[in-house]
């Protein structure tokens, strides 16, 4: 009897050992669809960004984006208050081509002069919050908009917020860029390494919004999926947290 059992178990187990061979075939099968399907989304996602940007041949957002982190700001207040006007003219002076920065410069060198109705772009001046911005008075969006923090090590976390967008285009070009300010060298570092972080946690959407705070010390961030045929959006909320140096990044309940 036991024989004849042990005879069955050997007739059986190449079967067996074909049928787990062509179960983990299968599995090794369906992962590797999953992840040329996630590669194939991936890359169509990035065509449609990179198409995007190639539409706005025009915008100087992306001449911007390829300098600001390797060229610091020298020289920022010259014995001047390190305040949020040396900070904004420092930055708007460099890359006064983007049409909102030389609005920010021309307004900081002769406040009584600027006149919006003129030029079309309101000022929001806020100094004792540390904040100042500048907007088109229309109803796509083209703007800068800067702030700056007081770090626990005595310098200053500086942003600055530059975004374009063409009227009927649910997607736009932008730009957040930090700066390390130190009072002993009077210069303003690129800290690269807290937009990477940003445009790392975004980077899964279509779109984002950045919202630098004049009131509190918080970034409010918003990720937009963008359905162009049903012309909605489905937005994902994060904030960046203040913690005396930089930032916690928290997902907000939906």
């Amino acid at each position: 009897m036991i024989k004849k059992i042990l005879i069955v178990a050997l007739v059986a187990l190449p079967f067996m050992l074909v049928a787990c061979g062509d179960k983990a075939k299968q599995s090794e099968q369906n992962a590797e669809k999953k992840e040329k399907t996630e590669k194939a989304e991936k890359k169509d996602k990035s065509v449609a960004k990179s198409k995007v940007k190639k539409d706005r041949s025009d915008s100087e957002i992306p001449t911007i984006r390829r300098k600001w982190a390797s060229e610091p700001l020298i020289d920022v207040a010259v014995g001047d208050p390190a305040d949020i006007y040396r900070f904004a003219y420092a930055f708007c002076k460099e890359y006064a081509y983007y049409k909102p920065n030389k609005m920010i410069f021309d307004y900081i060198d002769d406040p009584e002069l600027y006149d919006e109705d003129e030029t079309g772009f309101t000022i929001d001046d806020q100094p004792r919050k540390g904040y100042l911005s500048c907007s088109l008075m229309a109803e796509c969006d083209w703007s800068t908009v800067c702030c700056y923090w007081k770090r626990d090590n005595g310098h200053r976390l500086v942003a600055f917020w530059l975004v374009e967008q063409q009227e009927s285009d649910p997607l736009d070009d932008h730009l957040l860029a930090f700066y390390d300010y130190d009072p002993d060298t009077d210069n303003m570092m690129p800290e690269e390494e807290l937009t990477e972080k940003v445009e790392d946690a975004m980077d899964r959407f279509d779109t984002y919004t950045v919202r630098l705070p004049a009131d509190g010390k918080d970034i409010e961030l918003i990720g937009h999926d963008i359905d162009e045929e049903d012309d909605s959006a489905e937005n994902t909320y994060y904030i960046l947290r203040w913690n005396g140096y930089d930032f916690r990044m928290e997902k907000q309940d939906d």
